[in-house]
């Protein structure tokens, strides 16, 4: 089976399923979105133990950004949301 024959590449990259999940109705204007749903759909959960090294984190930063950012377009775009950072998450 080749890659484009996978069934889960749509759920690829992260931000895609986050997507979905939001579009089946998970949440609507004004809900407070918790940071560990985020992370969860977007396959960017920190490791529960921490990080070994500050290049480990420095990654995983990038990569949580990166997911975040595209996610974050594609409701500003599909959905006209955007989601604001509060200071409980």
């Amino acid at each position: 089976m080749t890659e484009k024959d996978d069934p889960n590449l749509e759920l690829n990259p992260g931000w895609r399923r986050a997507l979905r999940t939001w579009a089946a109705g998970t949440w609507k204007p004004g809900d407070i979105v918790p940071d560990a749903w985020i992370y969860i759909e977007t396959g960017t959960a920190p490791p529960a133990d921490g990080w070994r090294t500050k290049e480990d984190a420095d990654k995983w930063r990038l990569k949580w950004l990166a997911e975040f950012q595209k996610f974050h377009e594609h409701l500003r775009d599909e959905y006209q949301l955007a989601l604001i950072r509060d200071e409980g998450g």
